[in-house]
């Protein structure tokens, strides 16, 4: 188990995952992408959580790989909200056709949250919930266990928006670790750091997430910082359709095969 911090002037992340058991894993992961027509870059943290799979890890890694490649190919007309919407949305239609056909019994529970100019944007299917600390209370916005990916053909999906502002705290994680943790005493930590009005060693933040990492599962703690007006741009990547690619040599990379995800002629390995 490990912990691995991002520094961004909008943000401070850190993430890590807990124990991994046969049947059951959970990842996080988080890209900045660019933002559409014009806006503000998009920070997109993804928690995927599976049960009851085979190959859990590999399954899990391959999904998150597949929901970051299928919003790159989302149309530059649709906003980041919307494309996150339908990225899930193919995923539970993909996961569904499984289920039906007998090849799938795996539970998976997703968590895709959206920061942008001072904003968030929470999507939930299953069991993925959000804490957030501000004004020294704690706010809850709880998963929905039994609406899991895959479980029918439209997704159910739980959608929210919320302001942030330098000072709150974010915790993203399955919901069951909520039911287990002490959170009172996460609040009193985080409330200590804040009273103490200097830069947060690394140390002190680590031991906030650590007590979620001795279960199975994975968290995303983020703090929102002063600086989000200073975000840098992101480039835009325009990804053209290939024909006939396989076996090409691009940039400097073969061509093997393309991907059972994403666009026609878009996303190979």
């Amino acid at each position: 188990m490990s912990i691995e911090r991002m520094d961004h002037p909008a943000v401070t992340l850190l993430h890590g995952h807990g124990i991994d058991l046969p049947a059951q894993a959970a990842r996080v992961r988080m890209e900045w992408m660019a933002g559409r027509q014009g806006r503000a870059p998009v920070l997109i943290v993804v928690l995927l959580w599976a049960r009851e799979c085979t190959d859990v890890v590999r399954n899990v890694e391959h999904y998150l790989d597949a929901l970051f490649a299928d919003y790159r190919c989302t149309p530059e007309t649709w906003s980041e909200a919307q494309a996150a919407r339908q990225v899930l949305a193919a995923l539970n239609l993909q996961l569904f056709h499984l289920r039906q056909a007998g090849r799938m019994t795996a539970q998976f529970n997703v968590g895709m949250l959206l920061l942008q100019a001072g904003h968030a944007q929470f999507l939930q299917a299953g069991a993925v919930g959000l804490l957030r600390y501000r004004d020294s209370q704690l706010h809850s916005l709880p998963g929905h266990d039994g609406l899991q990916l895959g479980m029918q053909a439209e997704l159910a999906l739980v959608q929210h928006s919320l302001p942030l502002n330098c000072g709150e705290m974010i915790l993203l994680a399955p919901q069951p670790l909520f039911g287990v943790a002490d959170l009172e005493t996460l609040c009193n930590r985080f409330k200590a750091m804040q009273d103490a009005e200097q830069q947060t060693p690394e140390s002190e933040l680590q031991d906030l997430l650590q007590p979620l990492l001795n279960a199975p599962g994975a968290a995303a703690l983020m703090l929102p910082q002063a600086g989000q007006s200073r975000a840098e741009d992101v480039a835009v990547a325009h990804w053209p359709a290939v024909a006939g690619a396989t076996g090409q040599v691009l940039d400097g990379w073969t061509l093997l095969d393309e991907c059972a995800f994403g666009p026609v002629g878009r996303v190979f390995n």
